[in-house]
């Protein structure tokens, strides 16, 4: 493939100055970096070592039973995403230039290769997340079967960071689709964060309280929050995928040790 060919699968804005400063992929990306960076910074400055805890979610009880499948693509698949090394400095280099070249493929990539990118980066999640949940789970099995990923230290840098770039794969996900589908209504007035509130919005409501939304709708009316709405079917199909990735035990839970 020659360099007019690859061009040709790119889309980069005539002025990023321009949409830097609105709600396009671009300006998602840029925003939402910004936020999870300021969030990854609070978090190693001013919240105390914490030390997460593993969900019993449904797709982890599925995929326990999958047994040695499961396993076999945790370990080869760990090489692509970064956390398959021993060093614990490498591997925190790799999973933050690993998924930042995901979120900006996410983000210049024609319509629908962004997609593809961005599921590929919510896969890389997930094994890593997957990855974390056996070391302490499987060490008979590893021992018997040569799959154990032997690596100093543990994995909650990697865990916590690629849990992180959620917060920019969804958001810049919907800024595309608005791109090729006008999937949303977005106000006017909306700037480069507008998506990655809409995210925090959609985080919302999977709390606890969402079931009784009905009980408390005049206080709890996210269509007079943000400058997002009325999203289309399709819209509506990715932000089922973006919940359920997150309720069904992606973003780890953290708790304070006893």
């Amino acid at each position: 493939m020659n360099l007019p060919d690859f061009l040709a699968w790119l889309h980069v804005p005539a002025d990023i100055k321009q949409q830097v400063f609105a709600p396009s992929p671009t300006g998602t990306l840029f925003s939402s970096a910004a936020f999870v960076a300021a969030v990854g910074i609070a978090a190693l400055l001013f919240w105390p070592r914490v030390k997460l805890t593993k969900s019993n979610s449904f797709l982890k009880r599925l995929f326990r039973h999958l047994g040695r499948w499961d396993r076999n693509l945790i370990y080869y698949a760990t090489y692509v995403f970064g956390t398959h090394y021993r060093s614990w400095w490498v591997r925190r280099i790799l999973v933050i230039v690993v998924f930042s070249t995901i979120a900006v493929a996410g983000a210049f990539l024609r319509w629908p290769t962004c997609i593809i990118a961005i599921s590929f980066g919510l896969f890389g999640v997930f094994i890593i997340f997957r990855q974390w949940s056996h070391i302490d789970d499987d060490k008979i099995f590893f021992i018997e079967h040569r799959r154990k990923i032997h690596i100093q230290g543990d994995l909650r840098f990697e865990v916590t960071a690629a849990s992180l770039f959620i917060l920019i794969f969804a958001p810049v996900a919907f800024a595309q689709m608005q791109v090729a589908e006008a999937a949303f209504q977005v106000d006017e007035k909306a700037g480069p964060f507008a998506f990655e509130f809409y995210t925090l919005l959609e985080i919302l409501k999977i709390a606890p309280l969402v079931p009784y939304y009905d009980l408390y709708a005049d206080v709890l009316n996210f269509r007079r929050i943000g400058t997002i709405s009325d999203p289309t079917f399709q819209a509506k199909f990715a932000i089922v995928i973006f919940r359920a990735s997150a309720d069904f035990g992606l973003l780890p839970v953290p708790r304070t040790p006893s």
